[in-house]
């Protein structure tokens, strides 16, 4: 196996970047989001129920209870699209801020 190697890829002028991990002939898009007002079992279960990442997505996640974050894998199943990808990490992005509004 291939060392991993991780770089930024930015999204726009003042989004979040999103990581970009590859791995030998894999590479995955990844983000972390800190949430506020839900729990990340929460956030997860509002995803899947919404159906919001489409079957020609591969993806995965993981928690962490003590920073309240989620983070997000996510890989174009279609072949390489890293296009695809950063759109639909997009998407996640404005569902995920729908779903943990941040009272001011």
């Amino acid at each position: 196996m291939g060392d991993v190697q991780f770089f930024a890829q930015p999204v726009a002028p003042g989004v979040n970047e999103y990581l970009t991990r590859t791995n030998g002939l894999e590479r995955e898009m990844v983000k972390t989001y800190h949430l506020h007002n839900i729990s990340p079992e929460e956030a997860l279960e509002q995803i899947h129920r919404s159906g919001i990442i489409n079957y020609m997505f591969n993806w995965g996640y993981s928690i962490d209870e003590q920073r309240k974050s989620l983070t997000i894998t996510l890989s174009y199943g279609g072949g390489t699209d890293p296009e695809k990808e950063k759109e639909m990490l997009k998407q996640i992005d404005a569902f995920i801020k729908s779903i943990d509004v941040v009272s001011e």
